[in-house]
């Protein structure tokens, strides 16, 4: 249903996308799109900003590629975590939801938009619930720990997000996402 909705609203080229949906995307969506990365990725550059974008860090590899649309799933499959890019983009004010359904979710860079844009918030909440539940089955999983305090950092709860930051690096205290998220609480408490 997302490559529908991208065909039939034509979010803003280039587009970045999950690993997984790369052939698909690619069939369905040539010549008017190119796809990030598929699974026949040849180029290991390509690949490494593929890798450190999908785990959060997409600022400088969407700068780097011009990215203005994302379609990414809202669960890894098989897994079923929730991936980084997915929920810090729904946190991110620059970047727009315009598409959501159970599987799939597009976002657009906040200045390339021209699409109707889908509250955020409910999706946000839904994901939190499923980090309280993911927690409650399985307390010392240190990925939905800094996740649920990510998302608790983003709606204000500052020091519900240092007590999960801190259980994540008493968990494993070679975590960097933790420390990174505790200095930025610290930065703006000082």
């Amino acid at each position: 249903r997302a490559v529908d909705f991208i065909l039939a609203q034509r979010p803003p080229a280039p587009l970045f996308n999950a690993y997984e949906y790369g052939g698909y995307l690619g069939w369905r969506l040539a010549p008017e799109y190119q796809v990030f990365i598929d699974p026949r990725c040849l180029d290991f550059e390509v690949f490494d900003d593929y890798q450190t974008a999908r785990g959060g860090h997409y600022q400088k590899a969407f700068e780097k590629y011009g990215v203005n649309t994302v379609a990414f799933y809202l669960f890894t499959p098989v897994v079923n975590s929730i991936p980084e890019i997915s929920l810090y983009l729904l946190m991110d004010g620059q970047w727009d939801l315009v598409y959501a359904d159970r599987i799939s979710v597009v976002m657009v860079r906040h200045s390339q938009n021209t699409l109707p844009v889908v509250d955020k918030a409910p999706l946000v909440a839904h994901l939190q619930r499923v980090l309280e539940n993911t927690l409650a089955r399985t307390p010392d999983d240190t990925q939905a720990i800094v996740q649920y305090g990510r998302v608790l950092y983003f709606r204000g709860d500052t020091e519900g997000a240092k007590q999960h930051f801190m259980k994540a690096l008493q968990i494993n205290p070679k975590l960097r996402a933790p420390r990174f998220y505790l200095g930025a609480i610290n930065r703006q408490t000082d």
